[in-house]
């Protein structure tokens, strides 16, 4: 449907407009921002239709400490309490201390992104605002990707549980000194994927020529994944859906459309005989 939309954009009104050459390479200068790259190709097929091949490659920052495999951590933890017989009541209630240099695994996400890269196919209609200065486009098409991320699972057992009692006090009444000992297994899976991200996309917005050859879009862009890898994601172009704004400057190269010159004005016969000479 909204091919069949941008394609109706092109009509007779429109065919004076002079849009840049027929091939056209252009950066987004705002995937720097979000730890990607992204690069578009343009073909025009005539002054007001075209496609275009888009490519963008994101870099995600990682936590530390991921592997691909299951990690099993041991650590324990004591107090001491003493505790009045009689009355079985704490006359000193300890805190819990780390029995060695051992300690929990630092906690993790569950979902961890660590790079992804898509390549889009797309139509293109241009509808003129400002004769060659200023133009709106409409880009549906199609998206296809790989997507990498490690998914991390973590489940805490408790591995033992002690109580050891010791005689502090007989008289006046007795007290003893009752030391708590735990153990933890704290067991980590983690499990690296590759999965395909697919779906449909389309970008719009204005084409802004301010010198010849150089133009400047201002998109925004939304992009619907057919079957999205994880539900914690949050990147483009792999969550359900995604909305994301661009600029990108690009430089157009190859033949230019002819530009029609004004017909001379009929040239009228003088009407008045030239005087001969004596």
């Amino acid at each position: 449907m909204l091919t069949l939309v941008t394609a109706c954009l092109g009509t007779p009104l429109c065919g004076q407009f002079l849009l840049p050459p027929s091939h056209r390479i252009s950066v987004d200068v705002l995937a720097l921002s979000r730890n990607s790259l992204r690069f578009e190709y343009e073909f025009g097929a005539d002054t007001l239709h075209g496609w275009s091949f888009q490519f963008e490659y994101r870099k995600n920052a990682a936590p530390a400490g991921l592997f691909n495999g299951i990690f099993n951590q041991y650590y324990g933890q004591r107090r001491t309490d003493t505790i009045v017989v009689w009355s079985n009541q704490y006359l000193n209630q300890g805190v819990w201390e780390y029995l060695d240099e051992n300690r929990p695994l630092p906690r993790l996400p569950e979902y961890n992104p660590v790079q992804s890269w898509w390549f889009g196919l797309n139509y293109t209609a241009h509808v003129p605002l400002l004769k060659r200065r200023l133009a709106f486009f409409a880009k549906p098409g199609l998206f296809y990707g790989n997507h990498r991320y490690y998914s991390v699972e973590e489940q805490l057992e408790l591995a033992g549980d002690y109580i050891f009692y010791d005689q502090v006090q007989t008289v006046p009444y007795a007290i003893r000194a009752a030391t708590h000992t735990v153990i933890y297994r704290q067991s980590r899976t983690m499990t690296l994927a590759n999965v395909p991200v697919y779906g449909l996309m389309i970008d719009a917005g204005l084409r802004w020529s301010p010198v010849s050859r150089v133009t400047v879009d201002f998109r925004g862009g939304v992009a619907m994944n057919i079957d999205p890898p994880h539900n914690n994601a949050a990147e483009a172009m792999v969550t359900p859906f995604a909305f994301a704004g661009s600029v990108q400057i690009g430089f157009t190269f190859g033949k230019k459309p002819l530009i029609p010159q004004p017909e001379p004005a009929p040239q009228t016969p003088d009407a008045t005989p030239a005087t001969p000479k004596s």
